[in-house]
């Protein structure tokens, strides 16, 4: 490392753009967001995520690469000695870890795998082109899920329980927020994550394509959910934390279903809920 440049500098312009894409705004501008710490990067090094800038903390530049080299990055040496150094200071100042790990990459929007849906404004039941599933892929729907740490959550367990698609209102929390980032990690590297503005159209188009849609929520003709009463075919639809599903949502689906609990418990979130669901959608391909 010795001879290189080190940014020493909190008005750097890369550092100031670091700190512009905590903020949505700039992000979606830019095109671009945030990962902070070691795993995150070697999860986007593994799944060819495209990083234009990497700063490492100067001090801990080696202990970095030797981390990413035993998490499987085999050119990790190579990679951090073309990084950007800044100072211990300067690190600080840019991490939003209370711990830092010396590293944080700068990727850019995933739109192989992150996109938006647009609806035909003339026949309400006919999405683009690629938005619905095939016959066998397995999906769940988020709406309004405001939270970032949550909607994180339902990626990173929507992924490990084999659900190949999440659908998304637009209003949910931003996926490349640092929060819904650091929950999620590596699964949002891998997940097909469709954006809409409403769910109710493509809900429709789902079901004239023959699946079965339910809607998370408790309703006095609601379905108590039983060990395998659902198949992989059926989409559930996961509500905001506070309020649950719209009643526009309710009424595109074919019912409600809802999870049975001991009496008196606290209702599940949002990423517990979903999580429960993943499992009995997908998680019989993984027996």
């Amino acid at each position: 490392m010795n001879g290189r440049e080190i940014i020493t500098s909190r008005q750097n312009k890369l550092v100031t753009l670091v700190s512009k894409l905590g903020d949505r705004k700039h992000r979606d501008s830019e095109r671009l967001f945030v990962l902070d710490g070691i795993k995150l990067y070697a999860e986007a090094c593994l799944c060819g995520i495209e990083m234009p800038y990497v700063l490492v903390n100067c001090e801990k530049a080696e202990t970095v690469a030797a981390k990413l080299k035993s998490l499987g990055v085999e050119d990790a040496f190579s990679r951090i000695e073309n990084s950007i150094l800044t100072t211990d200071a300067v690190f600080s100042k840019i991490s939003q870890e209370k711990s830092p790990e010396g590293i944080i990459s700068i990727a850019r929007y995933i739109d192989k795998l992150h996109k938006i849906i647009t609806i035909n404004k003339r026949d309400d039941f006919l999405v683009s082109t690629d938005a619905l599933a095939t016959p066998t892929e397995s999906v769940m729907m988020l709406e309004s899920v405001r939270d970032p740490g949550n909607l994180g959550t339902v990626i990173r367990s929507a992924y490990a329980f084999g659900i190949d698609r999440l659908v998304l209102s637009l209003d949910c929390a931003d996926i490349y927020n640092p929060r819904t980032v650091r929950a999620a990690m590596g699964a949002l590297f891998r997940m097909r994550i469709d954006r809409c503005e409403s769910l109710a159209p493509v809900i429709n188009s789902y079901r004239q394509n023959g699946r079965r849609v339910l809607g998370s929520a408790l309703d006095k003709n609601a379905m108590i959910l039983r060990k395998g009463e659902l198949s992989g075919a059926d989409i559930i639809v996961i509500g905001n934390e506070g309020h649950g599903i719209s009643d526009s949502v309710r009424s595109a689906c074919n019912g409600c279903i809802y999870i049975p609990m001991t009496e008196n418990a606290e209702s599940l979130n949002a990423a517990m809920a979903s999580t429960v669901f993943a499992w009995e959608i997908g998680g019989n391909k993984l027996i």
